[in-house]
């Protein structure tokens, strides 16, 4: 009885989890300490404490059976879109983003949690869709995915909306949804951001703009773009239809017809994310204002005021390909957490000892960056001991996923694992500048209760996964 009551523990995973959480609880507690020797947050025992409560989650959801909760599914990936509408018309505003519900100083941010239902729910989808035509699955998993998805970008939080992409991109792959479609739709998805930030990154380079960037901010030659790549796109697969097997036509038509789709949607997008009108307070069009800018150097003056009128996405999307255009404003983080990083050396300065973070150079330390004041602290021993821990961890969940005889376990935890290495390796790339700050937490590490208690009820079910390996249904 004892050896069958442990046997539903994955210690792997467990000593993983307590490790990285441990690490997480002194490093936040070391990001709340000063210069002076004082501690301005008690953000360290909140973190304790949804540490323990993740680890009771844990513990009673390694007694329970995962199954039974694909019965129900649907009514929760329900209950999710409607919490999640509830949320964006009366939820908490923290940072900009109407995301949280709570009352007084408590509060939960239920796009977090709705990653696990998001998942059981996509898993069931795939399960049952197994004998339906490959391009009608992926069309309908990409509903399923854009309905949360699409809520939670107008609250508006891109940081944990894009989180739901490669969940699904992970979780079709391994359902055998053709990799074509999943490649069209992530190469759709890249070219249409870059297609979006090049022409407003264009209004704020100092040097002479490429030709390409002035076709991409010009709205008529644009247009001619678009008609151009559309035509070579239909014409390639109108001859398609008369010389049968020749695929390089069908490669062609796939790639036209990509770049064809972002030039058109890049333009929505970039309004979205400029979050600027037309004109400027003084009338000023931003056309004209911009080529006043090319052409009038002394106009650079009033590059301030214009760089304000920005969102906040497109900032982060510029930065992280200049970051020196603002190094003092959104610039900031990028640049502090590379020297906090650096200035660790092998061995770190050692613990409650790390001067970027105690003197309030490097922000959202506690949350976001981390593993910045791990790093500076901790030096590179400490660095690639977490980094090897996740490896294990993420070697552990494939291990997993390879046992599993169940097809809906195995989906599920290709979802978890998807998860998990999106928030690592998007966290771990943009402190080191190789990715866009997107506001993405390091799972177990990072401060706040919605992402850690998330990630250790993931933990749990990955556990409860292998324990009923062998069986099918």
């Amino acid at each position: 009885m004892k050896s069958k009551f442990l046997n539903r523990f994955d210690f792997i995973i467990l000593l993983c989890v307590i490790f990285l959480s441990t690490f997480g609880i002194l490093f936040v507690y070391s990001a709340r300490f000063t210069s002076k020797g004082l501690i301005n947050s008690t953000q360290y025992i909140k973190q304790i404490i949804w540490a323990g409560v993740g680890l009771v989650f844990i513990f009673f959801i390694c007694l329970g059976d995962y199954k039974r909760i694909r019965r129900y599914s649907h009514y929760l990936f329900i209950f999710l879109l409607g919490i999640l509408v509830f949320t964006r018309l009366f939820g908490r505003k923290v940072n900009g983003a109407r995301s949280w519900l709570g009352i007084g100083g408590f509060g939960i941010q239920p796009s977090e949690f709705g990653k696990i239902l998001f998942i059981f729910y996509m898993a069931r989808f795939l399960e049952e869709s197994k004998n339906m035509d490959g391009f009608l699955r992926f069309v309908f998993g990409n509903l399923i995915m854009f309905l949360p998805m699409g809520l939670i970008l107008t609250q508006p939080d891109l940081g944990t909306a894009s989180v739901y992409f490669p969940i699904f991109l992970f979780m079709g792959f391994m359902a055998g949804i053709p990799v074509r479609y999943l490649l069209f739709e992530l190469g759709f998805l890249l070219l249409t951001i870059v297609l979006s930030v090049l022409p407003v990154y264009n209004q704020f380079i100092p040097e002479t703009p490429h030709p390409f960037l002035l076709v991409l901010s010009n709205f008529r030659l644009r247009l001619v773009l678009i008609f151009v790549t559309g035509m070579i796109a239909a014409m390639s697969a109108w001859v398609r239809r008369f010389l049968h097997g020749k695929k390089y036509f069908y490669w062609i038509t796939y790639i036209f017809l990509c770049i064809t789709g972002s030039l058109i949607l890049s333009m929505f997008m970039q309004k979205f994310l400029t979050g600027i009108t037309n004109t400027y307070p003084d009338g000023t069009s931003k056309a004209q204002a911009i080529s006043d800018l090319l052409k009038h150097p002394s106009k650079w003056l009033e590059f301030p005021t214009r760089w304000r009128d920005l969102s906040y996405q497109m900032k982060r999307l510029i930065i992280f390909m200049k970051p020196e255009i603002d190094i003092q404003g959104a610039g900031w983080n990028i640049y502090q957490s590379k020297i906090a990083i650096g200035s660790g050396g092998f061995w770190g300065r050692g613990f409650l000892q790390g001067t970027q973070s105690h003197n309030g150079w490097l922000p959202e330390q506690s949350t976001d960056f981390i593993f910045g004041i791990l790093s500076e602290e901790t030096g590179f021993i400490g660095g690639f001991a977490i980094l090897s821990i996740y490896m294990i961890l993420f070697l552990r969940i494939i291990q997993i996923i390879k046992n599993n005889q169940s097809v809906y376990g195995t989906y599920i935890a290709t979802g978890i694992l998807a998860m998990y290495a999106f928030h690592f390796f998007i966290n771990i790339g943009m402190l080191m500048g190789i990715m866009p700050i997107t506001g993405i937490p390091l799972l177990f590490l990072s401060y706040g209760g919605s992402s850690l208690l998330t990630a250790m009820i993931c933990a749990g079910i990955l556990m409860n996964i292998n324990y009923h390996k062998m069986e099918l249904h």
